[in-house]
């Protein structure tokens, strides 16, 4: 059985052929494939906000954008990226667990903010094409974990 959280690793390490073996694991193994699928998609989807709203945040409060160790962005960063934004609106990351947060900012800070503006386009064709629009779900599925792979590795999709 696979685990959903080292496929998102290996996706946010731009490790796409780990990724997509673990996903064609993940798929093999589903009782209900269509379900693991949407899923997994969820998961992704999720995923893909995150790095666009850390992106923005980090810009937004001027938090540079450098790895460091966990300790120090649980004490330091993860508070301010939690806050609640301007205006009122519910900050996407608020409630993210601190562990999960380091791992999406752990990305974010290595992905430049341009290469991030076209995720959420990105994540709702793949969804129309999973849920329709497509008769190759698996194939949108693995072209959305390569654009994050390539985004997370800084190249342009």
């Amino acid at each position: 059985e696979e685990d959903a959280w080292k496929i998102l690793d290996a996706i946010g390490a731009g490790r796409v052929d780990e990724a997509l073996r673990r996903i064609s694991r993940l798929m093999a193994a589903a009782e209900d494939p269509i379900a693991t699928r949407l899923s997994f998609f969820a998961l992704l989807a999720g995923f893909a906000r995150q790095l666009t709203v850390l992106s923005n945040l980090l810009d937004q409060l001027e938090i540079p954008r450098r790895s460091m160790p966990y300790p120090r962005f649980k004490t330091q960063v993860a508070s301010r990226l939690q806050v609640e934004l301007d205006g009122g609106g519910q900050n996407p990351v608020a409630g993210l667990h601190p562990y999960r947060l380091y791992r999406a900012y752990s990305v974010a800070c290595g992905v430049p903010a341009e290469l991030v503006r076209d995720l959420p386009a990105r994540v709702l064709e793949t969804e129309l094409r999973l849920k329709g629009e497509s008769g190759q779900p698996d194939a949108a599925l693995a072209g959305l974990v390569c654009d994050l792979a390539a985004v997370a590795r800084g190249r342009r999709v």
